[in-house]
């Protein structure tokens, strides 16, 4: 019964979503480092950057990898993006609104940020999608005052390309 339960265990499709990306017609193409190997390569590359402590990202679970915190309002990662709620409502919530969120990205020195297909994607609470414009707008002013340093396509969940940033040097003297 251990051995047919373990071997159960083991063929479900959901284990195999850690080592497979994908098909080709018939057959399954291999990742080429599971998930979480993945996921701590990065976090590696995060700590080997200079940083205060803290990363500028919403995918919390690499923050959390990596032993960094995050800013304070991005707590709640892909779901901290509240753009239409008021100040008051935004600081009550410990979340971020517009005028924050400009306000942070345009003058953070925190030295390192990651970006992935999550930042700033999800309008909250209603969880739609944020107009591309918007979103654009936002990893913009991140490219702005960051350099990229490394990205990782096919990272996390969503298989979404990441992208890890250190603040210029010019805009961090």
């Amino acid at each position: 019964v251990l051995l047919g339960s373990g071997a159960a265990a083991i063929s479900s499709p959901i284990n195999q979503e850690w080592m497979i990306d994908g098909r080709d017609r018939i057959w399954w193409r291999l990742k080429k480092q599971p998930a979480l190997v993945q996921l701590q390569d990065a976090a590696r590359t995060l700590r080997e950057l200079p940083h205060d402590g803290q990363l500028l990202t919403q995918d919390i679970y690499l923050a959390v990898e990596a032993g960094l915190n995050v800013p304070e309002g991005m707590e709640m990662g892909p779901f901290s993006y509240y753009p239409d709620a008021d100040d008051a409502t935004a600081e009550t919530l410990h979340v971020m609104n517009r005028a924050m969120t400009r306000e942070l990205l345009s003058t953070t020195d925190i030295p390192v940020a990651a970006v992935s297909g999550y930042t700033f994607g999800i309008d909250s609470p209603a969880v739609d999608k944020v107009p591309e414009e918007e979103r654009d707008a936002w990893l913009g002013l991140i490219e702005s005052r960051y350099d990229l340093v490394r990205e990782i396509p096919r990272f996390g969940q969503a298989a979404t390309t990441l992208r890890i940033y250190r603040l210029r040097e010019t805009v961090n003297p």
